[in-house]
């Protein structure tokens, strides 16, 4: 079986991280469970230009150093033998390097690789969809916890999979899972069908 994964909200505690340093930096931000956007621009009140200098500054600050979502490493760890897996993130293509050595550092020798849309990139402009990429790297699952990006791999044929965050609470979904002891026991059945 080949496992696609998002990493932001998913491998890794992008938001809740962010949350943490921008209100060190800069101004509080409400609590990561009471967003209903993964939109920064929705939970700062600055120009877009003020809000992407921000998150480049967070990004070249705090990639290397994200904390795992809890049960990621366990889980994919068991998976280690009978599956493989593909990263692929919204991040722009430029933090691919830095992505890359934080997964190797945080989850091994597991991935075969990362693939970056720039879906907010330097231009603003979706370059790469994430369903398109799970057909070019053979995906059987997609995980992510964004719904577009899973109706994209649905679109494609993948069985995609809504990783519960708040920003997704409340979508009627089939294949939603609350956590990573949920995607396991998805992919036990995915494995078995």
């Amino acid at each position: 079986m080949r496992i696609g994964l998002d990493i932001d909200g998913v491998l890794a505690q992008y938001y809740t991280m962010f949350r943490a340093w921008h209100s060190d930096r800069y101004e509080a931000l409400p609590p990561v469970d009471s967003w209903h956007t993964t939109s920064l621009s929705a939970h700062l009140d600055i120009d877009e230009d003020e809000r992407w200098d921000r998150v480049e500054e967070y990004m070249d600050e705090c990639l290397a150093r994200l904390d795992p979502v809890p049960g990621s490493q366990a889980v994919i760890d068991s998976w280690r033998d009978e599956a493989s897996f593909v990263a692929i993130t919204r991040r722009p293509e430029t933090y691919h390097d830095v992505t890359w050595q934080w997964l190797v550092h945080t989850y091994g020798d597991v991935f075969d690789g990362v693939e970056c849309t720039t879906h907010f990139g330097d231009d603003g402009v979706w370059h790469r969809c994430k369903g398109k990429l799970c057909v070019a790297h053979d995906v059987d699952v997609f995980v992510d916890d964004i719904d577009d990006h899973v109706g994209r791999a649905r679109d494609e044929d993948v069985l995609g999979v809504l990783f519960s965050q708040p920003w997704n609470e409340g979508l009627d979904v089939s294949h939603g899972v609350q956590d990573w002891d949920d995607v396991d026991a998805l992919l036990n059945a995915a494995s078995d069908a």
